[in-house]
């Protein structure tokens, strides 16, 4: 797609015609994008979706799940952005380039593979489970970090991959407030108010950590590791309102028996 900055990236996720609009696949929503041509989907995120599907509204697996499927939606874009430039690369590059792509398609694979791993598993194995995610997410990080040195010094690379993640990130806080607030609807009166009101801030957090990485975007002469830095800086932010409205929303349900 043309992005608004007349930069042609690929979208990181599926969309669809819904007669003259594009939606998004998973929530319907019309999208205001600029096709140039089509590639089929594939599933390597079905997992993330069809666990959230099976999980009760309340559940206390929330957090986790909005957690997880940030980081997937993440390595996806980076993949996504990283594909097209390794088509455009010299032949003497090729071969490095294309063997850094297959490592870090294997770090998202093993991440999405301990994510299906854990799809029914309680709290404390969430807890556990999380632990060697974040490995896994810190080794991607640094395979990206590896990949801008070796072939992606160009500055409009480095944006490009910049403005999927963002896309990404503002997606995620969205996708993350919708679920909370659905899930508010279905507490008591008397306890909804604390989930409400960590929604609320959610929402508002969201629109600071845009704002912030939106001035990066039109710098657009910024290291990658000033981008990357933001990056980090707003994925910190989701994960602490993604914790705080998790902990309203436990605090909201009784406890069972």
């Amino acid at each position: 797609m043309i992005d608004y900055d007349e930069i042609v990236v690929p979208l990181p996720y599926p969309c669809h015609r819904s007669g003259a609009d594009f939606v998004d696949a998973s929530n319907k929503k019309r999208l205001d994008i600029q096709p140039t041509r089509w590639r089929k989907w594939t599933e390597r995120r079905s997992v993330v979706i069809s666990t959230e599907a099976n999980m009760p509204e309340q559940s206390s697996m929330h957090f986790y799940l909005n957690w997880a499927k940030e980081r997937i939606d993440e390595m996806d874009a980076a993949l996504a952005s990283f594909e097209v430039k390794v088509k455009e690369a010299k032949a003497e590059s090729r071969v490095k380039a294309d063997q850094l792509l297959i490592d870090l398609k294997k770090r998202r694979d093993e991440f999405q593979a301990v994510l299906k791993a854990h799809a029914e598993a309680g709290e404390a194995a969430w807890a556990r489970a999380k632990v060697d995610l974040e490995r896994q997410w810190n080794e991607f990080e640094a395979q990206v970090k590896t990949y801008f040195e070796a072939f992606g010094e160009q500055l409009q690379q480095q944006q490009t991959t910049f403005k999927q993640i963002a896309a990404v990130q503002a997606k995620a806080w969205r996708e993350a407030a919708d679920k909370f607030h659905d899930a508010a609807a279905k507490v008591a009166d008397a306890r909804r108010a604390d989930v409400e009101a960590a929604v609320k801030k959610m929402k508002s957090d969201a629109l600071g950590a845009e704002e912030r990485l939106q001035k990066l975007k039109q710098a657009g002469n910024e290291s990658w590791s000033a981008l990357s830095a933001a990056l980090a800086e707003s994925r910190r932010a989701f994960d602490q309102a993604n914790q705080a409205a998790w902990n309203a929303l436990k605090g909201a349900i009784p406890p069972k028996g």
